[in-house]
């Protein structure tokens, strides 16, 4: 959902829109958005004040806009870390250092989610491919563009 907010219809995916645990799933997606707005400098340069992953939270990202005066502290799960790391990557942005497993992360919470009733999986084209709009090419699997 933080890929691609409106891939979900109202309509189709009816339970997203009234489980409790649904739309609290929305709700931090939105927030996940906003943390990658604040990251591509839209409101001015950012200072990463800590990113550290392995917490017992699973990550920690600070960060500070200084141009809106903002202060921002986001404990994440793996999946979030691994998500808002490459998003960034794909965006070009270097403030967040993107592993070598993120993409794996982020794919197989896309396929956990396609499972619970999304409208992808089987053999048909990765969700990531999907979401960023085309597969990686061939050799470039984890997304870095080697």
């Amino acid at each position: 959902m933080t890929l691609v907010p409106g891939l979900f219809s109202r309509n189709r995916m009816f339970a997203l829109f009234t489980q409790p645990e649904m739309r609290a799933a929305r709700g931090r997606a939105a927030q996940l958005r906003g943390a990658i707005r604040h990251l591509r400098e839209i409101h001015g340069p950012v200072e990463i004040l800590e990113f550290s992953r392995g917490g017992t939270h699973g990550a920690v990202l600070r960060y500070r806009v200084p141009g809106v005066r903002l202060l921002r502290r986001l404990e994440l799960t793996a999946a979030e870390a691994a998500c808002l790391s490459y998003v960034c990557h794909r965006a070009g942005l270097a403030h967040l250092p993107c592993h070598e497993g993120d993409r794996r992360i982020v794919e197989a919470a896309l396929h956990r989610l396609a499972a619970g009733g999304g409208s992808f999986g089987g053999d048909g084209p990765s969700l990531l491919g999907h979401a960023f709009g085309g597969d990686p090419a061939p050799g470039d699997e984890d997304g870095r563009g080697r």
